[in-house]
């Protein structure tokens, strides 16, 4: 469903800076909503703007080459993912220039070398993995699981890019991702947890911001999940309706988070022309 300008600026004019999810608001997959650079384009035109991924398989400059694409200009330097947190994670841990077993595809492997570890490559010999870090759901073998999952029985530190569980694709349908492949892996308990909704992505997303307060930055996300912790942490949220979550979850919504304007719903960000 789309909205109105008007109903759109109603919304994001009370705001100073925006943070921006793609699966779900801006696209479905490959296939982008209708007009949805409109509402970027004012966004943008009120303050700064980063769109702040759990894509941890796609480089900034890929992504802002697949949003130009479609009309939406955010540039390389505005583009957050959560592949990007690897680096002050291997920094804090102590684990630059370990040997780091990546369970994801060669997007993954590409954020392991920039955060300072070294690529595995096959053939893996268990004993040579110091690191584990799942990036995607795709692109490793059921070998590599196994030998994820005996490194982190071991001891080996363990790391996940990309929290999600589900992402939304063509069709309406969900598709299990680097989240589901985790937990298949180990206990939750065993990992450190990157990307949304967890702590260190909204830290490393406010830094981004020069002298704008939390309560007058804006995220914009279809999970309830990221939106809440996005509150939490000192953020408003707009939740939309157009990926994960759906209009039924209206009546279930803290009804004094809407009152205080600290939550916020719509449809989608998807502009009437």
């Amino acid at each position: 469903m789309q909205i109105s300008k008007a109903k759109f600026l109603e919304t994001i004019g009370h705001y100073n800076g925006f943070l921006l999810d793609k699966w779900g608001v801006l696209s479905r997959g490959s296939e982008f909503f209708p007009n949805v650079h409109l509402a970027v384009a004012m966004m943008q035109g009120i303050g700064p703007l980063f769109l702040l991924s759990n894509d941890s398989s796609t480089l900034p400059e890929d992504h802002y080459q697949g949003l130009l694409a479609n009309g939406i200009n955010i540039p390389t330097a505005k583009i957050l993912t959560s592949g990007m947190l690897l680096h002050p994670c291997f920094e804090e841990r102590g684990l630059i220039g370990k040997k780091v077993l990546n369970v994801g595809d060669q997007g993954g492997g590409e954020y392991i070398k920039q955060a300072g570890g070294v690529l595995l490559e096959e053939p893996v010999h268990i004993d040579d993995i110091e690191v584990v870090v799942v990036t995607r759901h795709i692109g490793f073998s059921e070998r590599t699981k196994r030998l994820a999952t005996i490194a982190i029985v071991r001891g080996v530190p363990a790391i996940v890019t990309n929290a999600d569980m589900f992402a939304p694709i063509e069709g309406g349908q969900l598709l299990p991702v680097a989240g589901s492949i985790a937990r298949e892996i180990a206990q939750e308990d065993a990992f450190t947890w990157l990307g949304k909704p967890h702590r260190p992505v909204w830290e490393f997303a406010f830094s981004h911001f020069d002298g704008i307060p939390r309560e007058n930055i804006l995220m914009i996300d279809d999970s309830l999940e990221n939106i809440m912790a996005a509150i939490e942490f000192g953020f408003h949220g707009l939740l939309v309706y157009s990926g994960v979550t759906s209009e039924e979850v209206e009546g279930e919504l803290d009804s004094g988070l809407i009152r205080d304007w600290k939550l916020h719903t719509l449809p989608s960000i998807s502009i009437l022309a």
